[in-house]
């Protein structure tokens, strides 16, 4: 019998949205503005208000202390599991930058949950053969 809930959570960026959909991940907006996105929420992960231009060296142990420690990742990836088997948590930065997303996927990681930001490859894109 397969077990019910999350088979994957991915993170990912809110450009990247039709990409996602097109493999098949449900997005679901963990970013405390989303003028543009009509999707699915989870605020809880949401950065608050006042530490969201903060350094990335601020920025952390502040996101832990307001956010994360206040959370049961057990609990969270539950709720997530409501919006689908596999997720993707998105936000706006893009993977070489900064992001909460990426403090969110490590501290699910580090409670044995698999989370990882999604690859997006471009069909155009041929792969190289040294042979």
């Amino acid at each position: 019998m397969k077990k019910k809930g999350i088979e994957m959570i991915y993170t990912g960026y809110f450009a990247r949205q039709k990409k996602y959909i097109e493999a098949g991940l449900v997005p679901v907006s963990i970013a405390r503005f989303n003028k543009y996105f009509k999707g699915r929420e989870y605020k809880k992960l949401a950065p608050p208000t006042h530490i969201i231009h903060m350094s990335e060296w601020d920025y952390t142990p502040r996101y832990y202390q307001d956010v994360l420690n206040h959370l049961d990742p057990r609990v969270v990836e539950k709720e997530l599991s409501a919006f689908g088997e596999n997720i993707v948590l998105l936000c706006y930065e893009k993977p070489s930058d900064f992001c909460h997303r990426k403090l969110v996927a490590d501290w699910l990681q580090e409670a044995g949950i698999e989370c990882e930001e999604f690859q997006v490859t471009k069909k155009s894109e041929k792969s190289l053969s040294l042979f």
